[in-house]
């Protein structure tokens, strides 16, 4: 294929009829799109776009090289087709619900953890796994009525908190002396809990030091405490 242009072929598993396979499986193939995928952002060298108007040259082909990725399932000869972004790399974020999960935890920069049960031990497995982000990911339904509240839980989808900004603001700081990075909130309503949590729940938490101000600027990663990575050349 052109130069340009990533090439996807399958092979050795190929051939298996459509649909999921076995977990294991699966997450172990995740892995390799990781790492292939991190091979092609850095395909580009930071510098590659030069846009040379004396030359018409948009970029320099010698900072664009190809990956030569195989895979037992696939192959990619590379290079990206679009440059490097900013971030170098866009953040790899792996929710561990599951045993096989646990696996590609290992390859994250940030890991959401689901749940709130055992999360001591669960944040201790991530840590000795190399997680370097683990942050508890809780749906919440803030509503300090006890019958207002019971009435839009009633049909939501799982949720870890059902009551005030208080209580909730007490179980975070459980939840950071147990080890996490920071939480993950899944509001049960965008339109009613959202507002709440920004002009409620925020100010709570920064009074007790939970947070800092929050910063608007800069990328994502500098915000989570990422470092940005430098490039295979």
């Amino acid at each position: 294929m052109g130069r340009g242009c990533v090439d996807v072929r399958r092979g050795g598993r190929g051939d298996r009829a459509a649909g999921a396979g076995p977990a294991a499986e699966t997450w172990r193939e995740a892995r390799y799109v990781v790492d292939v995928s991190r091979r092609l952002w850095d395909s580009w060298d930071d510098d590659a776009v030069i846009r040379d108007a004396s030359s018409g040259r948009f970029v320099d082909r010698d900072r664009i090289h190809y990956v030569d990725y195989q895979a037992p399932t696939f192959t990619i000869k590379g290079p990206s087709i679009v440059p490097r972004p900013p971030q170098g790399h866009p953040i790899t974020v792996v929710r561990v619900n599951t045993p096989e999960a646990l696996e590609a935890a290992a390859d994250a920069e940030l890991v959401l953890l689901p749940g709130t049960d055992g999360l001591s031990e669960r944040v201790a497995t991530l840590r000795s796994a190399g997680s370097p982000r683990v942050l508890v990911s809780v749906g919440v339904l803030l509503d300090d009525d006890p019958v207002a509240a019971a009435r839009r839980a009633d049909g939501a989808a799982h949720l870890d908190h059902i009551g005030g900004v208080e209580r909730l603001a007490d179980l975070i700081a459980e939840w950071s002396a147990a080890g996490v990075d920071g939480v993950h909130l899944r509001p049960a309503s965008l339109e009613i809990d959202v507002p709440v949590i920004a002009d409620r729940l925020i100010p709570l938490l920064q009074a007790r030091k939970l947070v800092g101000t929050p910063r608007r600027e800069g990328l994502l990663r500098s915000r989570l405490g990422l470092t940005r990575p430098g490039g295979a050349r």
